[in-house]
């Protein structure tokens, strides 16, 4: 088994590129994996690295013109229209095709 490697908040935030407050908070809400020791919040650098590769690759999505295909022309809209109003002839105008 490999020795695993305890992190402070510091070395965690610089190991993340954030802010020491952000990774407090995160830490704080269970965003990231961490637990506390006494008072001081305390990481395991493999399960961070871990969580941030399934953080990256939960992000990942294809971009919407390489999946939709071609792109089709955009609607005009008429001034002060609203969004729901846009989306909904928008809806009609593809159900005609």
């Amino acid at each position: 088994m490999t020795e695993q490697q305890i992190l402070t908040v510091e070395q965690a935030a610089a190991l993340l590129q954030v802010t020491v407050k952000t990774c407090r908070g995160l830490a704080a809400r269970g965003v990231i994996p961490a637990f506390k020791l006494g008072k001081a919040w305390r990481f395991v650098r493999q399960e961070l690295e871990a969580w941030a590769v399934v953080q990256a690759a939960a992000n990942v999505r294809p971009h919407s013109r390489v999946a939709a295909g071609p792109l089709k022309p955009v609607l005009a809209r008429p001034s002060g229209s609203s969004l729901a109003a846009r989306l909904d002839a928008q809806l009609r105008q593809q159900k005609r095709k």
